[in-house]
């Protein structure tokens, strides 16, 4: 793959998490449910360190919040994640678009 469409391919992943997240009704969901989520949409991750990084971007603009009982481990059987407020308003155009989420084109 070139590099922008690793760029878009990122894009659309981040955008697939916060629609996982919003179908979670803005509840906490552990991290290896959130991955099985991902690959059960096609979308499947190469690793926890990919949906990482994608949660720290994400995180970083307000979009979800991570919890973490014991800080400096990233562990998926304890960590949860939610979407927040501003990603349902991300989702609806509510706010200006984020550069680097894309929406993919599916039901959830």
């Amino acid at each position: 793959m070139t590099k922008i469409s690793n760029d878009v391919r990122h894009e659309i992943e981040r955008g697939m998490i916060i629609l996982l997240l919003i179908d979670a009704q803005l509840k906490p969901v552990p991290l290896y449910i959130l991955m099985g989520m991902m690959e059960g949409q096609g979308w499947a991750l190469d690793d926890v360190e990919a949906l990482d990084f994608h949660l720290t971007y994400l995180s970083d603009y307000g979009l979800v919040e991570r919890k973490n009982p014991r800080e400096g481990k990233l562990q998926l059987d304890i960590q949860t994640v939610r979407a927040m407020g501003k990603a349902v308003d991300l989702r609806d155009g509510r706010i200006t678009p984020i550069p680097g989420v894309r929406f993919p084109a599916v039901e959830l």
